[in-house]
């Protein structure tokens, strides 16, 4: 699995419009997205403490890794298995988007402990 993310990250085109990022369709194959399906919580089911929400109209909510959501999660083997190949792929990314980085990073925090 991760071979083929590692690929399909190193093929994708950086767009700059609005904002630098890359789109790549079929990131997880369509069985693993169904298997994650039926273990990740409903949204509703998952308590604002638990959560940051990723707008001001709270329609999307990120599960906060020390969370006990998050932790109880990671007993289940393929979402340890799906959140460490995230981790591992970190790296890629970074790489990928070094240039933009650099461009658009602060001096001023470069060399913080942030």
């Amino acid at each position: 699995m991760i071979n083929n993310l590692k690929l399909k990250i190193e093929k994708a085109k950086i767009e700059t419009d609005p904002f630098p990022h890359i789109v790549i369709k079929n990131f997880l194959d369509i069985a693993t997205v169904k298997r994650l399906n039926k273990i990740l919580p409903n949204y509703k089911d998952v308590e604002n403490k638990d959560v940051i929400f990723q707008s001001s109209s709270e329609t999307k909510k990120t599960i906060m890794p020390d969370s006990k959501v998050f932790k109880d999660l990671l007993k289940i083997r393929l979402f340890k298995q799906v959140n460490d190949n995230l981790e591992r792929i970190k790296p890629i990314i970074l790489k990928k988007f070094k240039e933009n980085i650099i461009k658009k990073e602060n001096k001023k925090f470069v060399n913080s402990k942030i």
